[in-house]
């Protein structure tokens, strides 16, 4: 009996700074319980670039829907392998060290709805089987879980004069739950047994119901991950030797559009460089690579001659490694990406 490979899955990671959209910073890595489950039906997934696509190995007399049904709910850690990512990531919420992005298949409406388009802005907390939450000392508070079918599936109360209490979970399978005390959801939870990578970005959550009604229409679902860039303000430190023995007649530094940077300050760098610094009038969203870059032009004569000499220099593209975070007269973050440039 033949077995040939079927694809049921394709997963799509795009992101503003690189070229083309394309985002290939991330690997999936399959939760303990989800590579058991694979392995048991023959499913494995594929890298292609920025995409990831899921087959299943379905023999000649069966549905493709027939071999996944037996298989539960899947867990993948996204894995991000740059370190500067959310340098030049812009998100809708702030992700503080604890969150994990959560990315899930959406609900499928009709047959003519293949794919989604996640701008990512939920999160979970990965917890083991046994934590700890923070309630009320001298209050007796009702605790409850609701696992992602919407079913309670926990209930406890927290103890008198005591500032946290202890959730014990064995027994229950990994999966994705809310926490809700005195009836008011206070978090989304990731509870596994295992250990969470610590470069794992986010948890993603493929829901095999939804991917088996999208099956039975003949579509090959498909989720798309879309990342924003975050805008920063383009600064150059213009440093000039002194040893040059120049005297400089005019600088400036004009973006594309011919548009001036604004030369904000004279700065002491590390070593005791003496740097002028040169703002874009404007925030503009990073780019992995630039078609135009900004130029520094400059007029300046020296010792042996009063001739005014002209040049001009193209700035390098600021690097995501050095983001400088200002906050503004309306407490809302500003970004610089500075670059020391010596002429």
């Amino acid at each position: 009996m033949d077995v040939k490979l079927h694809q049921w899955l394709a997963v799509t990671i795009w992101h503003e700074y690189f070229d083309k959209k394309e985002c290939p910073v991330f690997e999936l890595k399959a939760i303990g319980s989800t590579a058991r489950m694979m392995k048991n039906y023959d499913v494995s997934i594929r890298k292609y670039s920025n995409q990831f696509h899921a087959y299943a190995g379905v023999k000649d007399t069966k549905n493709l829907w027939d071999e996944l049904k037996g298989i539960d709910d899947l867990y993948f850690q996204m894995i991000n392998t740059d370190v500067y990512f959310n340098s030049y990531t812009s998100l809708s919420k702030e992700k503080l060290s604890e969150d994990l992005l959560y990315i899930t298949n959406p609900k499928v409406e009709n047959r003519f709805q293949s794919s989604g388009l996640l701008e990512p802005e939920e999160y979970v907390v990965s917890k083991g089987l046994q934590f700890t939450i923070e309630v009320i000392a001298d209050k007796n508070q009702k605790i409850q879980l609701k696992n992602s079918e919407g079913d309670w599936v926990y209930e406890s109360n927290s103890p008198i004069n005591q500032a946290n209490c202890l959730i014990n979970l064995k027994g229950y399978i990994t999966g994705i739950y809310e926490l809700w005390i005195d009836e008011k959801k206070v978090h989304k939870l990731f509870v596994t047994n295992e250990s969470i990578d610590q470069n794992c970005y986010g948890i993603l959550h493929i829901q095999m119901a939804k991917i088996i009604v999208s099956l039975k229409e003949n579509t090959i679902p498909a989720i798309e991950i879309n990342f924003e860039t975050k805008s920063t303000f383009w600064q150059y430190a213009i440093v000039i030797p002194e040893d040059k023995k120049i005297t400089i007649q005019e600088l400036k530094i004009e973006d594309t559009q011919q548009n001036k940077y604004v030369n904000e300050e004279e700065k002491q760098l590390a070593g005791g460089i003496t740097a002028q610094i040169y703002t874009a009038p404007e925030a503009v969203k990073l780019k992995q690579n630039v078609n135009k870059n900004p130029i520094l032009k400059l007029q300046y004569s020296n010792e042996f001659s009063d001739t005014v000499i002209e040049l001009d220099k193209k700035m390098p593209t600021p690097q995501v490694s050095n983001i400088i975070t200002k906050k503004k007269d309306n407490a809302e973050n500003a970004y610089y990406s500075q670059t020391i440039v010596y002429v």
